[in-house]
């Protein structure tokens, strides 16, 4: 994050995957102008970002392991990580792109699953862990992770 003296806002992608931020001079970092300006920024990289890896990951995991699925949507939801339709279309939220890579598979699994089993009997948490080690854990690690964190 650095000033400049210009009396916008932009940030510029570096090649040693950083970013910089300019902001005006006149104003400071703790300003909320700023840190709201930031965190439009780093919304929409994790949605450039989400965009890109998220379906390919999905789409691997679900050839990978013969789940079907019809079409994979990116959103910004505030209050899941993910959802499947009963066609089979599945949206991820954006903010997945903010968890370790363990959990992102966790959701998509989760997800995958359900394209199978549409509820959360004993039957769906039991076809899952095919899939994931240990669910009922990365579910419950999932709850450190809030979505009210991450979206507004």
């Amino acid at each position: 994050i650095k000033k400049h003296n210009k009396t916008y806002f932009t940030f510029r992608p570096l090649e040693d995957k950083t970013i910089s931020i300019y902001f005006p001079d006149y104003l400071e970092t703790t300003d909320k102008k700023v840190q709201e300006q930031i965190r439009i920024y780093f919304l929409d990289i994790y949605r450039f970002e989400a965009k890109i890896y998220l379906p390919d990951r999905l789409y691997y995991l679900a050839k990978k392991n013969n789940f079907n699925v019809n079409k994979v949507n990116i959103r910004n939801q505030k209050s899941l990580w993910g959802s499947c339709s009963g066609r089979n279309n599945i949206s991820l939220n954006l903010n997945l792109m903010r968890l370790p890579d363990k959990l992102i598979d966790y959701i998509i699994f989760h997800e995958l699953v359900h394209t199978k089993v549409r509820n959360h009997s004993k039957l769906y948490w039991d076809t899952l862990s095919q899939y994931v080690d240990s669910p009922k854990k990365k579910n419950k690690a999932m709850k450190k992770y809030s979505l009210r964190n991450f979206t507004s």
